[in-house]
């Protein structure tokens, strides 16, 4: 071995990964766990050199790396272990899942009536001991059935999920096309009584009705040449012939 230019030297130099007292090709050191290098190639999950810790067990090697380069139990692994409440592997908060650091989101049976998740009651309360296993009160918001006049719709409980077009938790209409605000897939939306489809508005879909810039002739224009008009001489930006 030439000291200060190879690493290793046994005369044969064909060791592959793993081999700890041997050498490779080039007379370097073959890569091995433990190295500090992740490996991915050779299905290391981690490497923390002269660190990883000596155990193989998962459990007792929580969140850390072990002797065979593999992660121990980690937040995030979709199985709740260490001092974690739970954990779904996604962990974002949502609404009877798991939450930020492993730790239990908003849920019916939490011992807090949660209005912005459309509960009216909690059943771990001891108060109101109709309240059902949904949070809700007998009949109530989430029973699939519109009771006016506070309720706007109602799609059951599963379903009230504030998404685009369909039911708020707490039985309000979500967005949609006709509340005069655009969102969603909407280009624009300026109410159910004005989403009539005129030059300049917006159509009942909540897509733009016809406009100067479309590059189509309608309504009052004398041509229409989009983003290039009033840049070109032909066409004004109020989509009118220019006058020399």
């Amino acid at each position: 071995m030439e000291p200060g230019k190879e690493e290793c030297d046994n005369g044969k130099n064909d060791d592959d990964y793993g081999a700890t007292s041997g050498c490779a090709p080039g007379c370097t050191l073959p890569a091995r766990c433990g190295d500090s290098i992740v490996q991915t190639q050779f299905d290391e999950e981690c490497d923390d050199g002269p660190d990883n810790l000596t155990t193989t067990d998962p459990a007792a090697g929580y969140g850390g790396c072990l002797a065979d380069c593999k992660r121990g139990d980690y937040c995030g692994d979709g199985i709740p272990n260490g001092a974690e409440a739970c954990d779904d592997g996604v962990n974002d908060g949502t609404y009877g899942t798991c939450g930020l650091g492993c730790t239990p989101a908003p849920t019916c049976g939490d011992g807090i009536v949660q209005s912005d998740y459309g509960e009216e009651c909690e059943p771990a309360m001891s108060d109101d001991p109709e309240c059902t296993d949904k949070c809700r009160k007998p009949g109530g918001c989430g029973d699939g059935k519109i009771q006016p006049p506070d309720e706007k719709c109602d799609d059951g409980a599963l379903f009230n999920n504030g998404d685009y077009g369909g039911c708020a938790p707490s039985c309000i209409f979500a967005p949609y096309c006709g509340d005069g605000i655009p969102n969603g897939p909407e280009e624009c939306d300026e109410g159910t009584a004005f989403n009539k489809g005129e030059y300049g508005g917006c159509t009942a879909q909540c897509k733009r009705a016809a406009y100067c810039g479309d590059h189509q002739i309608n309504g009052p224009e004398e041509c229409d040449d989009g983003d290039k008009n009033g840049q070109n001489g032909v066409c004004t930006d109020q989509c009118k012939n220019f006058v020399y």
